[in-house]
């Protein structure tokens, strides 16, 4: 008789631990944030500074204009760094056309930083005095410790992948 109950109790045990497991994971799943977050763990800026409905819409056509013009720079400054590393591969190392190339890549990320601070601008000049704080404090900071390509110091991340 003890044996029938022992067995009982790790049943109950069993089961419980399971409906447990089931619980968390459905918990974790449901409660992952929503929507797309870029690479890195960043909080995209209208979350930062907390924009109204109307602030997003305008903050979305801002940011999907900035894109339309920055990506083509971006995209050339990733085709005059191949081209430089690929030049390399040659074996030849022509100093005058490394120097034509250097000073091409150099304006192409001087502009690429000009327009991400006109963009930044942009939208501060959106926000309300509060929400100015908050952007000071948070988003260009944030903008100030980014690496290499958007008002940042140090190495630009690899590009993903191509889908041609």
């Amino acid at each position: 008789m003890e044996d029938k109950q022992k067995i009982k109790a790790l049943w109950l045990v069993i089961v419980s631990l399971i409906v447990l497991n089931i619980s968390v994971l459905g918990w974790l799943w449901l409660s992952h944030p929503k929507g797309h977050f870029p690479p890195g763990g960043r909080v995209p800026i209208a979350e930062m500074v907390d924009f109204s409905a109307t602030q997003r819409q305008e903050f979305e056509k801002l940011k999907d204009a900035h894109l339309e013009e920055v990506e083509p720079i971006r995209d050339s400054i990733q085709v005059l760094k191949r081209s430089l590393f690929d030049y390399l591969k040659q074996g030849k190392m022509d100093t005058a056309y490394v120097a034509q190339q250097e000073n091409l890549l150099a304006t192409k990320i001087r502009e690429n930083e000009y327009k991400t601070l006109l963009h930044l601008a942009q939208v501060r000049a959106m926000c309300t005095q509060e929400q100015r704080e908050h952007f000071d404090t948070k988003v260009l900071e944030s903008f100030k410790h980014q690496g290499g390509g958007s008002m940042g110091g140090g190495q630009m991340p690899p590009p993903p992948p191509r889908r041609d």
